[in-house]
């Protein structure tokens, strides 16, 4: 029984990292186009459902706000910077509950796990994501001038690889903090 309520618990935090995943990638990507300038291309238009647009890129953006939108109601609420945050805190969550998935499939029986490691894995693996992404977003920051951004499809795989190896860092900061207080 405990076990089941364990994969349960794995299974809430990988749908929880997916769904606010998504979220945090349309949103991120709504903003990318919404920052860019768009350059029409000739006096040609598109029609989609009776509406008429410039470009394909006019379309695109309007096909992707009408997904999202469609899915995450509340996402035109979130501040356009917080996005990122949402987006790699949430992937990194999926990541961790990746590596909890991966842990009681390849090497530990699935009584074996505890329920810190299945409440504070997807957690941590957040906060390793959130570490990663702002020192991928601040040190260019520091060593160049001039604007840039993080490519949303960059910002997913950063993140999914921070949660899958939290275990890691956890293990690196176990021992650091074993070595001051011994």
């Amino acid at each position: 029984m405990l076990v089941m309520l364990k994969n349960l618990a794995v299974l809430l935090w990988t749908c929880v990292g997916a769904y606010f995943g998504l979220a945090g990638y349309f949103g991120t990507k709504l903003f990318e186009a919404t920052s860019t300038a768009r350059v029409s291309s000739g006096a040609s238009y598109l029609i989609y459902g009776g509406l008429s647009f410039r470009t394909r890129q006019d379309l695109a953006d309007f096909l992707l706000d009408e997904t999202a939108s469609r899915w995450f109601s509340w996402l035109p609420d979130v501040p356009a910077d917080l996005m990122p945050l949402l987006a790699c805190s949430a992937w990194g969550m999926l990541g961790g509950a990746f590596r909890l998935v991966h842990s009681q499939v390849r090497t530990q029986p699935a009584d074996s796990v505890t329920w810190q490691t299945v409440l504070f894995t997807p957690v941590l693996g957040a906060g390793v994501a959130v570490t990663v992404y702002l020192l991928a977003f601040l040190l260019p920051t520091v060593l160049t001038i001039g604007p840039h951004t993080m490519r949303a499809e960059t910002l997913v795989a950063l993140s999914i690889v921070s949660g899958i190896e939290c275990e890691r860092v956890y293990q690196w900061v176990q021992e650091q903090i074993g070595k001051l207080t011994s």
